[in-house]
């Protein structure tokens, strides 16, 4: 019986470590910052607006390697396999030729408004087609200012809910004021200009774009 035991436990040493092996070695390309796996699959890095739903967190999908460290990769739950991975933290990859989403192409239905938090916390969503089509617009289309230099009332998550990458979310940030944000610039004459941009704000740090949003979202906050 002892020996039996000892051969059931080589057995499965032996099962954990084909099944680590099987899992791709995806190492980062400083050239051209992409990833490339064993097999030459090549892999890009979504900007951190885009999040998985939800992964695959019972088996890994592979391993990033990227620097000094290594990361876990999982399967993102209901995409293509192999097409769309994520670490644990949320860093999306996509594989090289699988069309990233604009934000117009991504086709949001509803957006759920979040706290911060290690996990998602929606505490009103959206749905209205009118108020959607709204926020996006003035995130794309509004005068980006600079980051306002004071601390918000309010530091929240818009995720975007789309039903044609329903393993996505698009996500912004929302900040709320307590006072107006008004910023001064001066004309070609040297006349300073003063210009009140409201208390509401959509906000992407990848790209750098903080705009007015008007008041739809201030509504599902109160």
């Amino acid at each position: 019986m002892k020996i039996k035991r000892i051969l059931l436990a080589l057995v499965a040493l032996l099962m954990a470590l084909c099944l680590c092996s099987c899992g791709a070695k995806i190492k980062y390309n400083g050239e051209d910052g992409s990833y490339t796996d064993k097999k030459g699959n090549e892999y890009l890095r979504a900007p951190s607006a885009y999040e998985p739903v939800s992964y695959e967190s019972d088996k890994t999908f592979g391993t990033l390697l990227a620097g000094i460290g290594e990361f876990d990769l999982y399967q993102i739950a209901g995409a293509a396999k192999g097409e769309w991975v994520t670490t644990a933290d949320g860093d999306v990859l996509y594989k090289k030729g699988v069309k990233l989403p604009t934000p117009v192409e991504f086709g949001a239905k509803s957006i759920y408004v979040c706290r911060e938090g290690e996990s998602i916390h929606a505490f009103a969503r959206i749905e209205k087609s009118e108020e959607v089509s709204a926020i996006l617009k003035a995130y794309l289309e509004g005068e980006s200012i600079p980051y306002p230099n004071k601390m918000a009332e309010q530091s929240l998550r818009l995720r975007f809910v789309s039903d044609d990458y329903p393993f996505l979310y698009y996500r912004l940030t929302y900040l709320e004021y307590a006072g107006d944000v008004i910023v001064y610039t001066t004309d070609a004459d040297g006349n300073e200009i003063e210009t009140n941009y409201g208390k509401y704000f959509i906000y992407n740090r990848d790209e750098g774009r903080c705009v007015p949003a008007g008041d739809v979202v201030h509504k599902y906050v109160q």
